[in-house]
């Protein structure tokens, strides 16, 4: 391809400045004519996302903590009454405004968060008893088609953050319940969860299911328009990475593991991470992405340092102390070079 015919990426422009054939004038007006640095209809198309987006947040807010304060004191069927009614006028607000808009997308969402709430509330009034998993496949089922015609990737992160908590809770609720979940989620919801992915066979699907997805969302971002941005992907690789360091770390200081899924979480961590690093530095390049397999990358060798070497002491914790600041270091350094790689490319 010829260099005229290549895209004005803010790498080639950077190459460009720093080679001399763009002064600092010329760069900021080539910025701003290539359209990375936001104009006033750019910053308006922000604010109007962010005040939609604020604007249903504070919507869905203001109708639970109504519940919250007058439960005692209404009727159930005026409890059905607010939330049904609120839920058809987001509907129909979506409806009106169209799903290629940010209020309309924004209306899309609160209605795909009220069945959860008039769920909840089915449940409450009339003590029904049932699992909990049950209230969050519920609630991804009857949002489903939304999730489908809405092209919004708010929507499909609901809908995964449903499946990945619908799958826990069976799990742990049904499947294999632990025997200790009373004691972890009395620290808290994130101990809890971090506490149930010692589990290895739960972690592993869970981190194949959010791989799916990232996968997915790879593939298809180049094709969709509306899966353009760079927020979704990221969030659900550090959720893999998370959900994944948990088991290898069991793996590391268990050292005749029972299990199978335990032998084979380090193999999973290294395909993925080698995968990983060959996608973000080759394909995608995503500086986001490498960071987040170094960090974790870190994590996993310090574990398997601190294990093997048995530091005990001062003088060897003094020195782990080092060999983290050195393969931080060194990670620093190589997504700078990386950085300027692609830009030089």
């Amino acid at each position: 391809m010829e260099p005229l015919d290549q895209p004005a990426t803010p790498g080639r422009l950077r190459h460009l400045l720093r080679a001399g054939v763009l002064d600092a004038d010329a760069y900021e007006r080539a910025l701003a004519l290539a359209g990375i640095t936001p104009d006033g209809t750019a910053w308006r198309r922000f604010l109007d996302w962010l005040l939609a987006g604020l604007g249903a947040a504070l919507v869905l807010s203001g109708i639970i903590f109504f519940f919250a304060y007058n439960w005692a004191d209404m009727h159930r069927f005026a409890k059905f009454a607010v939330l049904e009614a609120t839920l058809l006028i987001t509907v129909a607000l979506a409806w009106r405004l169209g799903p290629d808009t940010h209020g309309g997308r924004a209306a899309l969402l609160g209605a795909a968060a009220l069945p959860g709430v008039l769920l909840a509330v089915y449940g409450q009034i009339y003590q029904t008893g049932a699992d909990p998993y049950g209230l969050f496949l519920t609630w991804g089922l009857l949002i489903a088609p939304w999730v489908f015609i809405g092209r919004s990737a708010a929507l499909w992160m609901l809908l995964l953050v449903l499946g990945n908590l619908s799958l826990i809770l069976y799990w742990t609720g049904v499947y294999r319940p632990p025997q200790w979940s009373g004691f972890a989620q009395e620290l808290g919801p994130l101990f809890g969860l971090g506490i149930t992915f010692t589990d290895t066979d739960l972690a592993l699907l869970v981190v194949a299911l959010n791989v799916a997805a990232l996968s997915m969302y790879e593939l298809l971002a180049h094709k969709l328009e509306w899966l353009s941005g760079r927020w979704m992907p990221r969030v659900l690789a550090l959720a893999v990475l998370a959900t994944l360091t948990i088991p290898v770390i069991r793996a590391i200081f268990e050292h005749h593991p029972d299990m199978l899924s335990v032998r084979w979480a380090p193999v999973v961590w290294a395909v993925v991470t080698a995968v990983g690093f060959i996608v973000y530095r080759n394909v995608k390049h995503d500086l986001f992405m490498l960071a987040a397999l170094l960090l974790e990358a870190i994590v996993i060798v310090t574990s398997f340092l601190i294990e093997r070497m048995h530091f005990n002491d001062a003088g060897t914790m003094l020195l782990l102390s080092l060999l983290v600041v050195m393969m931080t270091g060194a990670s620093a350094y190589w997504l700078r070079r990386t950085a300027q790689v692609w830009g030089d490319e």
